[in-house]
């Protein structure tokens, strides 16, 4: 009971502001099959309060398990909230994206495009829910302490708030050692300011965070393969190039003309022939993964079962 009080009493800079829930919908193509197949992500938008992780739930359970991501861009919000949702996350195994940074601008998904806006952030409790991807992208991420609402906390004793802050941070850091992230991003979190606010950089997040954690990307290893991190470096150079090279050369801007006529000087056949079969490779690897992905999560998510079979039949289980 003092733990579902303190849940409703404890706020933070995450939290601050309107209390109106973030939005949740399902961006990109459209459903394809029956069941569908389609991988598809749920986009999230807004500051996170309490009854998101419920309504988040009803609109998985609503879609079915082609639901393969969620899209993340919020300011921060709930932060027990935010940890319910990124168990939820964890256990329908999805991806998380936070939006990405670019000399131009933060890019997100909007409407199943990616956009530029101001707000393409995922700050402070998002990081919670971005944590809980089997897979995680993505590099505008923010973090710092949580805090509580502040005329609340002022007319605590000390000995008193600090065994309330003590309980947050330790339900904080358990949470983050079961996604997987050590302490090193708790101890980051805790040196900040709540009223201050550390992005992390670009490097940070591709070293320590993104990419699949470690036993998904070992099974997903013994199962389907993998194409080597130096084969991947080796062939980004020629992605733009074979991607441009075949576009009428009308629809190319001065700078993308230069640019297929200097690489078409140096790209040889030979390197266009390794290249076409690395894409092919790089295609059965990446159908693999998410093959086996979508097979996992329609076995462990029962409550998918009666989705399916209205899909199929029109009937419910058992319905005559």
């Amino acid at each position: 009971m003092v733990l579902r009080i303190l849940a409703l009493v404890l706020l933070s800079v995450w939290t601050c502001g309107s209390a109106i829930a973030a939005d949740f919908w399902v961006g990109g193509n459209p459903c394809e099959g029956t069941p569908c197949t389609t991988p598809r992500s749920v986009e999230m938008s807004g500051r996170i309060v309490p009854g998101d992780a419920k309504r988040f739930e009803a609109l998985l359970a609503k879609e079915g398990p082609s639901i393969s991501g969620v899209a993340l861009r919020s300011p921060g919000g709930d932060v027990d909230e935010a940890m319910r949702i990124g168990r939820i996350v964890r256990a329908k195994l999805l991806r998380t994206l936070a939006p990405i940074s670019s000399p131009e601008g933060n890019v997100c998904m909007m409407g199943g495009s990616p956009e530029q806006a101001s707000e393409c952030v995922c700050l402070s409790s998002c990081f919670l829910i971005y944590a809980g991807g089997v897979m995680r992208g993505g590099n505008v991420l923010g973090l710092h302490r949580p805090r509580y609402d502040e005329a609340f906390f002022a007319n605590l004793p000390l000995e008193a708030a600090n065994r309330r802050y003590g309980a947050v941070i330790e339900r904080i850091k358990a949470y983050l050692l079961e996604m997987g992230i050590g302490d090193r991003y708790l101890d980051r979190m805790l040196r900040v300011s709540s009223s201050e606010m550390e992005i992390l950089s670009k490097d940070e997040a591709d070293r320590d965070l993104n990419g699949f954690i470690p036993a998904m990307a070992e099974w997903l290893k013994a199962k389907c393969g993998e194409i080597p991190e130096k084969e991947q470096k080796a062939m980004s150079s020629l992605t733009l190039y074979m991607a441009l090279k075949d576009m009428p050369y009308s629809q190319l801007d001065d700078e993308f003309r230069a640019y297929v006529a200097d690489m078409s000087r140096r790209v040889t056949p030979e390197m266009e022939r390794r290249y076409q079969a690395y894409s092919r490779r790089e295609g059965e690897v990446t159908g693999c993964r998410n093959g086996a992905l979508l097979e996992e999560r329609r076995k462990r998510h029962g409550e998918f079962a009666e989705f399916d079979e209205l899909n199929r039949t029109g009937e419910k289980p058992g319905q005559k």
